[in-house]
């Protein structure tokens, strides 16, 4: 929803549709059911989930691939994304390790 994105962030927002495949690439630091954004602000596990099945209920996506990099990311998909919603998620970590991240 741009209108609510307005002076958030880049208030970028992905404006796909039931056609598209999209892909999320997204890396920061993380915590048990929690990442964080580069200047502040915090994504929970409840909310990531409900965001999904808000984009699939009002058909955003035909696939969606998340990539997550964070320590503890496995935890963000712990509590079960439904089977049905075409969502498919990779982590550079399960629910109680770090990341260990290098860049080069």
């Amino acid at each position: 929803d741009k209108e609510a994105m307005a002076g958030r962030g880049s208030g970028r927002v992905i404006e796909s549709t039931s056609e598209d495949e999209v892909m999320v690439y997204f890396v920061d630091h993380g915590g048990d059911y929690i990442v964080a954004f580069p200047h502040g602000g915090y994504l929970y596990s409840d909310d990531l989930i409900a965001t999904l099945k808000s984009m699939h209920e009002n058909s955003q996506y035909k696939k969606l691939l998340f990539y997550m990099c964070a320590c503890h990311a496995g935890s963000m998909w712990e509590r079960q994304v439904p089977q049905n919603i075409s969502v498919m998620a990779m982590t550079a970590s399960s629910p109680h390790e770090s990341g260990y991240a290098c860049y080069f």
